[in-house]
């Protein structure tokens, strides 16, 4: 049985049955005492009679021969079954054949338990709690006991009437309440069911490589809450391939351009049409050096992102981070009229690799040296935050617009779409910058206003 919804059904049939039937025979049994002791207690019967007729025919030589048929005419005239018993509850007479072979036994409370002879087609056993009992004396002695049964026709059916028909009741009650909960469950089966049936279709078409499919939410329960995940699931795998799409023809792009200007400037040295003097040499290692550093940056992104990166954490001063950063850039800023400035506390320490803390500084400070107008300000800070140090590297250049400060860490992005490089390197230095942040613990944000400047912030442990 592979299918969830028969499985779903066959549980709740079988669930209910057993709850059906169990509560079937607990009623029964409680309909079956309150019957026998309202009946009896609430219907009393006049014996007089028939006691009157038993102790006549005790003192007559055919006793208890004649004890049955006072018995059956009694036991017609009252509706109850009789039953004579002697001293040890053998029957020595009764209102029928069958009754007449009975066993009767005594039990504690007051319980009395009259049961058919092994062997009987149709057997009967009754169990009644304090049946009416009259003493039969003739004379001075006591000669029998006589039982007073529910029913008169209980020993010779096999049943009592009422009894089966409650029995039918609970029968036919019972199969209408499983037929209608095996419905209630096949609904809801269904319900259940069917938008997984829905997730596995797309799924597969996702196998195929389809990562179109979305599945529809409805309501807020678990089987919603696993559509809404599938579909940003699929959301972000399509968003994935596309940036992996994206990627391999940024690749493409950012080594055509250095390999084709080295392709061009080779073959004008073999056809000399460029002397190899030392003009044309420092263009090709300019041409390789950018090679080099797109690999380099790749192969560091691809470190980062699986872990592989070895990072040597030790307590590194903030300010004195700083400070080795802004040195760096201090020629290219005079040159292009752009003031750096350092604010850090001078005891700030953060845990961090040293290496790593000042190629991010570096990449930070490059960016904002280039986008930053002569005139303007590039600073560089660090602020105590918790158990962490926050750095800061802001600039009062031409900022980034609303819609694309969301992407600037993604790998290859560049606002530009020409991708020109004077406007911008590969679009992967924030992407480096935000994995070796993340690799040593930390976090990084980007905020910007178009016009007045940009501001980058990573945080590290404090040491």
């Amino acid at each position: 049985m592979r299918s969830l919804r028969a499985r779903l059904l066959a549980t709740a049939v079988l669930v209910a049955a057993v709850a059906v039937t169990a509560s079937a025979l607990f009623s029964r049994r409680v309909v079956t005492n309150e019957y026998q002791r309202l009946v009896l207690g609430s219907h009393p019967v006049d014996l007089a009679t028939v006691v009157q007729a038993l102790r006549e025919a005790a003192a007559r030589p055919s006793w208890p021969a004649d004890a049955d048929a006072h018995l059956a005419a009694e036991a017609r005239r009252i509706g109850r079954g009789l039953l004579l018993i002697d001293a040890h509850g053998h029957p020595i007479g009764a209102s029928s054949p069958t009754l007449r072979d009975a066993r009767v036994q005594f039990g504690p409370a007051g319980m009395v338990r009259i049961a058919s002879a092994p062997g009987v087609a149709r057997g009967f056993a009754l169990e009644l709690r304090s049946p009416p009992m009259v003493l039969v004396h003739a004379g001075d002695r006591m000669v029998a006991t006589l039982l007073v049964l529910p029913e008169r026709d209980v020993p010779e059916t096999g049943g009592r009437p009422f009894l089966r028909t409650v029995d039918r009741g609970f029968v036919i009650g019972g199969l209408l309440a499983i037929a209608i909960g095996a419905v209630l469950m096949w609904l809801l089966a269904t319900r259940i069911t069917r938008p997984v049936e829905a997730l596995t279709t797309a799924v597969r078409k996702m196998e195929g490589g389809d990562l179109s499919p979305r599945v529809a939410v409805r309501g807020a329960d678990e089987i919603a809450a696993l559509a809404h995940a599938f579909n940003g699931m699929a959301t972000a795998l399509d968003r994935s391939q596309a940036l992996r799409r994206q990627m391999t023809a940024d690749v493409a792009h950012e080594l055509r351009t250095p390999l084709a200007n080295l392709r061009a400037q080779v073959e004008a040295l073999e056809d000399g049409l460029l002397k190899p003097d030392g003009a044309a040499l420092a263009s090709l290692h300019e041409e390789v050096a950018i090679l080099a550093r797109l690999v380099d940056d790749l192969q560091q992104l691809a470190d980062a992102e699986s872990g592989a990166l070895k990072l040597e954490p030790v307590p590194v001063a903030a300010r004195e981070a700083l400070e080795t950063a802004a040195a760096g850039f201090q020629t290219a800023a005079a040159a292009g009229r752009v003031a750096i400035e350092v604010d850090a506390d001078p005891s700030l320490t953060a845990r961090a690799d040293p290496l790593r803390l000042g190629q991010i500084l570096r990449n930070l400070a490059g960016n904002a040296l280039t986008y930053t107008p002569p005139g303007g300000r590039v600073r560089l800070s660090a602020a105590a935050n918790g158990a962490g140090i926050v750095f800061t590297v802001e600039d009062t250049g031409a900022g980034i617009a609303p819609e694309h400060l969301p992407h600037v860490f993604e790998r290859f992005y560049r606002a530009d779409p020409s991708r020109s490089r004077a406007t911008g390197g590969a679009g992967l230095g924030l992407a480096v910058v935000r994995q070796l942040v993340v690799a040593q613990g930390g976090s990084v944000t980007a905020a910007s206003e178009p016009g007045r400047g940009t501001r980058m912030t990573f945080t590290l442990p404090a040491a």
